[in-house]
């Protein structure tokens, strides 16, 4: 292929957001009604503010959660940097259900920095039945080693995610390098995963929340933080 091909190859492929690689996409698809861990997996839609050149200009972030339980109280755990930039808190996060009913969150406690990604909202309203709601428990076990697998979920804006709007998952990746809390893996994901949910088998079969995505390469690199990097603050958060 001559060079000015290339060069176009690669353009087009940036446009599609479609993952330019000669490895097979291992990522599936939540098409029908979510099950298990999937259930626990919301989209979060945030209003952002910002001012460019003296002027304020309105947007919004897509991102993914995941729905926990500190001291009995639900929670959703996103990224830190789908948060950053919020002026106008009259325009709440809308939080965007496995069944796709909405309801509106506030932002409680972040992470404050890309190192540290991480953020924590609860709902504003408590006129629904929450008992019932699939959470998932949250890993505490020690930094895993390089080689562990794990598994990357959440509502890509590329073509395989419809835009943002289904579930995603890449379910064979592994951790491969170490930097403090922040880990780098193999796993495919795309923007609009960032906060999503980064899990681990565990003996029995369930999955726990060991990390949120973070950043990556919109091709097979994707960074997470562990939820030793975070968990500890959440009790401190309400």
């Amino acid at each position: 292929m001559g060079s000015r091909c290339f060069f176009w190859a690669i353009t087009l492929c940036a446009l599609l957001a479609y993952p330019c690689t000669a490895d097979p996409d291992r990522r599936q698809r939540v098409d029908s009604s979510p099950e298990g861990w999937q259930q626990a997996v919301v989209r979060v839609t945030v209003p952002l503010t910002k001012l460019v050149n003296g002027y304020r200009q309105h947007n919004t972030e897509n991102c993914t959660g995941s729905l926990i339980r500190v001291r009995h109280r639900l929670l959703i755990v996103s990224a830190w940097h789908c948060f950053d930039g919020i002026r106008d808190l009259s325009r709440p996060p809308i939080i965007t259900m496995s069944d796709d009913s909405r309801r509106e969150a506030r932002l409680l406690k972040t992470g404050q920095s890309i190192d540290a990604d991480w953020a924590v909202l609860e709902f504003t309203t408590s006129r629904f039945d929450d008992r019932q709601l699939v959470v998932l428990p949250l890993d505490t076990a020690a930094l895993p080693e390089t080689g562990q697998a794990v598994l990357m979920a959440g509502f890509n804006s590329d073509y395989f995610g419809d835009g943002g709007e289904t579930l995603t998952y890449d379910p064979k990746c592994h951790i491969e390098e170490r930097d403090s809390f922040n880990l780098t893996t193999n796993c495919v994901a795309f923007k609009g995963a960032s906060g999503g949910p980064v899990l681990r088998r565990l003996d029995n079969g369930r999955y726990a929340l060991s990390g949120i995505v973070s950043r990556g390469d919109n091709r097979k690199v994707s960074i997470f933080l562990h939820t030793q990097g975070f968990y500890r603050q959440l009790p401190r958060a309400f």
